[in-house]
Protein backbone atom coordinates (compact mmCIF):
# COMPACT_ATOMS: atom_id res chain seq x y z
CA UNK A 1 0.00 0.00 0.00
CA UNK A 2 0.83 3.77 -0.43
CA UNK A 3 0.25 4.76 3.31
CA UNK A 4 0.87 4.39 7.08
CA UNK A 5 -1.51 4.78 9.70
CA UNK A 6 -0.89 7.24 12.74
CA UNK A 7 -2.39 7.87 15.71
CA UNK A 8 -1.66 11.42 17.82
CA UNK A 9 -4.26 10.19 21.05
CA UNK A 10 -1.84 7.08 22.47
CA UNK A 11 -4.18 5.02 19.64
CA UNK A 12 -7.38 5.70 20.53
CA UNK A 13 -8.43 6.54 16.79
CA UNK A 14 -6.00 6.45 13.64
CA UNK A 15 -5.65 8.22 10.67
CA UNK A 16 -4.63 7.21 7.66
CA UNK A 17 -0.86 9.38 5.95
CA UNK A 18 -0.90 9.06 2.12
CA UNK A 19 2.91 8.72 0.70
CA UNK A 20 1.74 10.47 -2.81
CA UNK A 21 2.48 8.23 -5.87
CA UNK A 22 3.09 11.53 -8.11
CA UNK A 23 0.83 9.84 -10.92
CA UNK A 24 2.66 6.72 -11.59
CA UNK A 25 0.72 3.94 -12.59
CA UNK A 26 1.03 0.77 -11.42
CA UNK A 27 2.87 1.85 -8.05
CA UNK A 28 3.65 -0.50 -5.42
CA UNK A 29 5.75 0.34 -2.46
CA UNK A 30 7.07 -1.90 0.18
CA UNK A 31 7.95 -0.25 3.44
CA UNK A 32 10.90 -2.33 5.31
CA UNK A 33 11.17 -0.17 8.48
CA UNK A 34 10.28 2.60 10.40
CA UNK A 35 11.76 4.57 12.78
CA UNK A 36 10.88 7.88 14.89
CA UNK A 37 13.43 10.13 16.57
CA UNK A 38 10.84 11.75 18.05
CA UNK A 39 6.91 12.99 18.01
CA UNK A 40 7.42 14.98 14.72
CA UNK A 41 10.92 13.17 13.01
CA UNK A 42 10.17 9.97 11.37
CA UNK A 43 11.90 7.99 8.35
CA UNK A 44 10.96 5.21 6.23
CA UNK A 45 12.68 2.86 4.08
CA UNK A 46 11.60 0.70 1.81
CA UNK A 47 10.85 -0.48 -2.23
CA UNK A 48 8.90 1.06 -5.00
CA UNK A 49 7.78 -0.86 -7.97
CA UNK A 50 6.57 -0.48 -11.31
CA UNK A 51 6.14 -2.60 -13.96
CA UNK A 52 9.25 -1.53 -15.37
CA UNK A 53 11.66 -0.12 -12.33
CA UNK A 54 12.71 -1.28 -9.11
CA UNK A 55 13.86 1.43 -6.29
CA UNK A 56 14.49 1.20 -3.20
CA UNK A 57 13.16 4.47 -1.18
CA UNK A 58 13.92 6.80 1.93
CA UNK A 59 10.82 8.76 3.12
CA UNK A 60 10.94 11.75 6.05
CA UNK A 61 8.46 12.96 7.25
CA UNK A 62 9.12 16.51 9.96
CA UNK A 63 5.19 16.94 11.29
CA UNK A 64 4.46 13.33 13.00
CA UNK A 65 4.00 11.27 9.75
CA UNK A 66 0.69 13.99 8.50
CA UNK A 67 2.73 14.17 5.47
CA UNK A 68 6.24 12.27 4.17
Amino acid sequence: GNFFLRTTDGGATWQQSVVESNGVVGLLRQFQAIRFLNNSTGYVVGQRTTPLVNQNVFYRTTNGGATW
